[in-house]
């Protein structure tokens, strides 16, 4: 079997029974204070799609002759992600306030589709996030935003964002107005310092 990563021959350290999955997690740690994650795969000359990479990541490495992993910095990939994300952040919230002047103008439907893109928006928000966090090793619990323990960060956007459903359910666009117009912006403003901080984590990674 032939192992090349990022075009170089490389020698597996797993034994005989390696899976792709446990190749892929060594080579991301085969330099010692420089994490890298893996990023496209092929095996005997075919591109592995995402459809098919959990299933490849299982099966052992001996059932291929070629592997080709293609690998980048996990601090630089994490660094653009949450630069991602914060632009993400920042039409999630014009989304909420272009809302909140349509309900204003009495044009209900238009503010809906906003709030749909605001909700769609802000899950892959916190999705990232999560990754990243993971990604860098770091806990969620541990972390501490403006003297702040992270669940007092999370909390009120929380709670927000239930109210919200709620007075959308009953139909209550006054309430869910004045939600959107007066309410977010100090929990959005926790939100956007947790984003900046963890960016600026990643930044500090590389030196």
């Amino acid at each position: 079997m032939q192992v090349f990563v990022d075009e170089l021959t490389y020698q597996p350290q797993g034994g005989p029974d390696q899976t792709i999955g446990q190749l892929a997690a060594e080579v991301g740690l085969a330099v010692p204070g420089k994490p890298r994650m893996v990023v496209s795969l092929c095996c005997d000359g075919q591109p592995v799609s995402q459809d098919d990479l959990g299933g490849t990541l299982d099966r052992p490495a001996r059932d291929f002759q070629k592997l080709e992993l293609q690998t980048q910095p996990l601090a630089a990939m994490v660094r653009n992600i949450l630069a991602e994300t914060i632009d993400l952040f920042d039409q999630a919230d014009q989304a909420r306030q272009k809302a909140a002047d349509l309900l204003a103008e009495g044009q209900t439907e238009a503010a809906m589709h906003q709030l749909q893109s605001f909700f769609g928006i802000w899950r892959h928000v916190q999705d990232a996030m999560i990754v990243c966090v993971q990604a860098m090793g770091s806990d969620l619990d541990s972390l501490d935003i403006d003297g702040k323990p992270l669940p007092e960060v999370f909390e009120p956007l929380r709670k927000l964002l239930a109210d919200l459903k709620d007075a959308m359910v009953r139909q209550d666009y006054v309430v869910v107005g004045d939600i959107l117009r007066y309410e977010f912006d100090g929990p959005l403003k926790g939100w956007r310092a947790l984003l900046n901080h963890l960016l600026s984590a990643a930044k500090n990674r590389d030196r």
